[in-house]
């Protein structure tokens, strides 16, 4: 319960990237949802941070451990949550920074194979402009001009706008995507779990869509 009072009144307020937040939370939901706050303990945390392990990166563990610890300092602050938080004293993992993960032309070929209508259109974006999934989701049409092949980015992750050329792949693909009256956004999906089974699919291991 306490989960979707996080994401209602912190998370989709104060974080561009709060859907990340509720993908992050499924896990934590399926282990602690049995517990009221004050029954989860440091060795809870502990024992699915190592359990979690078996499962995903030390990142991907790291990133759901910071949530946890928000969570926790956010039920204190506002009065609903009276002891020491019981994710203080754990700790997140060492990462290690691995070489940035290319895909080859073939592998891109095979993804392009496994995905379809507008999740394809989304990765060629993805791949031909280099932005990020969160600026390509927050496009509008707006955002961008086709007769100068120009692609606006209002708020990037730096906080600055910049401007992002379009070449001809891009070009077609977004003259190839319908143009809804009453929606402004150019893609409707989040496709984040598309986007994952279309990897499986195709075989291509320890890749992002960063």
């Amino acid at each position: 319960d306490f989960a979707n009072t996080y994401i209602e009144n912190h998370a989709k307020i104060s974080k561009k990237s709060w859907e990340s937040d509720v993908h992050r939370l499924k896990p934590l939901i399926s282990a602690f949802c049995e517990k009221y706050l004050f029954q989860i303990t440091t060795i809870d945390i502990e024992k699915f941070k190592s359990q979690r392990l078996e499962k995903v990166s030390p990142a991907s563990v790291n990133r759901e451990i910071a949530c946890v610890k928000c969570m926790f300092n956010k039920a204190i602050r506002w009065g609903l949550f009276h002891r020491v938080s019981p994710a203080k004293a754990v700790c997140k993992f060492r990462e290690h920074n691995h070489r940035l993960r290319f895909l080859t032309q073939e592998e891109l070929s095979c993804l392009y194979e496994q995905c379809g209508g507008e999740l394809l259109a989304l990765v060629k974006v993805a791949v031909h402009t280099g932005m990020r999934r969160g600026e390509i989701l927050s496009l509008t049409w707006n955002d961008v001009d086709i007769s100068r092949q120009l692609i606006y980015i209002r708020d990037s992750k730096s906080g600055r706008g910049r401007v992002v050329p379009m070449n001809e792949t891009v070009r077609n693909v977004l003259l190839s995507l319908k143009k809804l009256p009453d929606r402004p956004d150019i893609f409707g999906c989040k496709h984040r779990e598309g986007f994952e089974g279309a990897l499986k699919r195709a075989q291509i291991k320890d890749a992002s869509f960063h």
